[in-house]
């Protein structure tokens, strides 16, 4: 807690969970990890929480836009055939972006009211030190974590790596019973000081997911129904239309993937349709491979975490303990990039400058 400086919450937690979801190149690990911690320190310090899960979640998307390691990313450029030097080329409207969201959380830190953060803080470290043994071997699952996902290791496996390590501590330091143990897992781990801690230092436990499980499970199916019955594929096909307008056909792709993504509840989903639906309208320009795949990165990629029911959106909401409609007006990436990339289109050039656009007609 002592090493943020949580007069800047909001900007350092969109820049560190940024720049963790890079190297990464997982959103959901990133939060799972780095993105758990910051939201702990927002609850301690009476921050707001919908606007800390906001910065947070567009922090990791961040990453998954940016990461050369990101699987949404690597899928959309191999839907569309384009290169890695080719994305570079692409990404100022992106960095634009990104740039627009570090000054707006930055602006929300210095005229928000700061109600005696820094006392909040250190009364919570004090309830901590007087009920828990606190020192740095405690870190060790959040390592073997983040280095599992640093390795590209499955996120199910590195989950696992992760409980394995802290059940190993657990048991090693004696601080819990068997009995104890299972239940906090079933049920949530509850301290029961009778201090302000309680709030803080909770889990839900399995049971309490049972809910979100259920709904992750129920849009997998509606994804195999709509994949298999090619449904969405003669959706977009017709909804395109034809236009000889460039910001126009990329102002209809934006509002597609929106649908898409809307109605897949998913993130793969939509890059697969859109990128084999769209690439043959977009191939009508100059440097349409290019602009398409510039499209669905700035918009397909991010836009899930948007929508409360889609699978990615859900895990999110799941992880950081804050529903996606509270976050969803502070999720400024998602919000702002889709935007950015559709104004920045009228002066499009694959070759990343920005010069009068090419009309090609169809």
């Amino acid at each position: 807690m002592s090493i943020v400086n949580v007069d800047y919450l909001f900007v350092l937690s969109f820049l560190l969970t940024g720049a963790v979801s890079y190297l990464l190149g997982t959103s959901v690990g990133t939060l799972s990890t780095i993105g758990l911690s910051l939201m702990g320190i927002a609850h301690a310090a009476g921050i707001s929480p919908a606007i800390a899960g906001g910065a947070l979640i567009s922090g990791a998307m961040v990453g998954e836009r940016f990461s050369p390691i990101s699987s949404s990313r690597l899928l959309v450029l191999a839907n569309v055939g384009m290169t890695e030097a080719q994305d570079r080329q692409t990404r100022r409207p992106a960095l634009l972006a990104t740039a627009i969201c570090a000054a707006l959380f930055l602006g929300m830190d210095l005229f928000r009211v700061q109600t005696g953060s820094s006392e909040m803080i250190e009364m919570y470290q004090g309830l901590l030190t007087s009920h828990f043994s606190i020192n740095w071997l405690l870190m060790l699952p959040l390592i073997v974590l983040i280095g599992a996902f640093a390795l590209r290791v499955k996120a199910v496996t590195a989950l696992l790596y992760g409980i394995v390590v802290s059940a190993g501590m657990v048991a090693v330091h004696g601080q819990l019973d068997a009995k104890t143990f299972f239940s906090a897992m079933l049920y949530g781990y509850e301290l029961h000081s009778g201090t302000p801690l309680d709030q803080l230092v909770h889990g839900g436990g399995m049971v309490a997911i049972l809910n979100v499980l259920l709904l992750i499970v129920l849009a997998g199916f509606l994804n195999g129904i709509l994949n298999q019955a090619n449904i969405l594929t003669p959706i977009v096909d017709k909804l395109m239309g034809h236009t000889k307008n460039p910001v126009v056909l990329v102002a209809k792709a934006v509002a597609l993937s929106l649908l898409v993504v809307i109605i897949s509840c998913n993130q793969t989903i939509p890059i697969l349709v859109l990128g084999s639906t769209l690439l043959e309208r977009f191939s009508q320009w100059s440097g349409g491979r290019e602009l398409l795949g510039k499209t669905m990165l700035d918009s397909t990629v991010v836009m899930p975490v948007l929508i409360p029911w889609n699978g990615l959106a859900m895990m999110m909401a799941l992880t950081l303990g804050v529903s996606t409609v509270q976050t969803l007006p502070f999720v400024f990436f998602s919000l702002l990039l889709p935007i950015v990339t559709i104004f920045s289109t009228h002066g499009f050039s694959p070759e990343g400058g920005f010069i009068a656009t090419k009309n090609k007609a169809s």
